[in-house]
Parts: C-alpha cells; sequence; structure tokens
C-alpha cells in the first residue's frame, strides 16, 4: 500500500473490507488469514520477519491478481486485511 494513506485512511479500508466480507470480522480470523499456519513470526521481537513475510505475501497476491478494490483503492489481498486488522486494534 502506498505510503501516502493516513490513520483515518486506513481505519476507513479495513471497516469497508470487514463490511465486504462477512467471514473474515475478527481479529482472529484476519490474524489467521494473514499468518496461514506461521504464527510463529509474530513473535519475532524485532518484526523483520513479519514484515518480511507480508511484504513478499502482498508481491504474491499482485502476481497471482489476488486484489480488492476496497473504499476506492486497488489493494493486495493482504493489505486489505492489514487494514482490516488496524480497525480493530486501533
Amino acid at each position: 500500500m502506498s505510503s501516502c494513506a493516513d490513520e483515518d485512511s486506513l481505519m476507513n479500508i479495513g471497516k469497508a473490507y470487514r463490511a465486504q466480507y462477512n467471514n473474515e470480522q475478527s481479529e482472529e480470523s484476519l490474524i489467521d488469514a494473514l499468518t496461514q499456519n506461521n504464527m510463529h513470526l509474530l513473535h519475532e521481537s524485532d518484526g523483520t520477519k513479519i514484515t518480511h513475510y507480508l511484504e513478499q505475501r502482498i508481491q504474491n497476491d499482485f502476481e497471482k491478481n489476488e486484489i480488492v478494490i476496497v473504499d476506492g483503492w486497488i489493494l493486495s489481498r493482504t493489505e486489505a486485511r492489514q487494514c482490516a486488522l488496524f480497525s480493530i486494534i486501533s
């Protein structure tokens, strides 16, 4: 996602994504979808492994056309899920 999105935009995208995808409403369902059996990445102290993992997932999403249009934004599914998770935990 472009670094030009501010917190309010991220929050709005996240809420809109959750409204579109009823099966991804909870923090748990979003974390599961984002980590896909790689929960150990969440326990890394510096966060570099999870950051790299998510960046790779975003790239793969675009390569596989796993994109969504949410609130006027064209996003990888991973980016949209990150926004949805942000909208819950913020």
